[in-house]
């Protein structure tokens, strides 16, 4: 069976540092949003999530895994998600990785990460997440609480 690793929290939380331990691992490739924008500078951001479904459908052609890494933070956005991906799949599972980091402490890394990276993300992002992520709606997924 086809899998997908999908992280799942807030910006700061973690996901990009476990998804790159899980990588070295497992052999995993990771898809990113954020590799996705620095890579294709000038990209819309409407033409980010059709570039990831595909290229995440391209390495589970190849595959038998992926890592997809982002912030899934909603139902509505992982449910978006596997619409997307089923136009090239059918049979895939995916494995969720949710990363529960307090907010205090992602809203540091976050401003920390802002002064040297390329991809900048307003502090207010950080806590509009957070009201927006439902722990109720993580049930639908095979789920692990990093």
């Amino acid at each position: 069976m086809k899998r997908i690793h999908m992280m799942i929290g807030i910006p700061g939380s973690g996901k990009s540092t476990f998804a790159h331990k899980l990588s070295i691992e497992t052999g995993y490739k990771i898809i990113s949003t954020d590799v996705v924008r620095i890579e294709n500078s000038g990209i819309l951001e409407e033409d980010v999530w059709p570039t990831v479904y595909k290229m995440i459908s391209n390495e589970l052609e190849k595959n038998d895994n992926v890592i997809y890494d982002a912030t899934n933070i909603t139902k509505k956005v992982r449910d978006r998600f596997k619409e997307n991906i089923n136009k090239y799949l059918t049979e895939y599972e995916i494995i969720g990785y949710y990363l529960p980091t307090n907010h205090t402490v992602c809203a540091s890394r976050i401003e920390k990460r802002n002064e040297t990276s390329v991809i900048k993300i307003p502090l207010d992002v950080v806590t509009s997440y957070i009201h927006q992520l439902m722990k109720k709606n993580l049930k639908s997924l095979k789920l692990y609480q990093i």
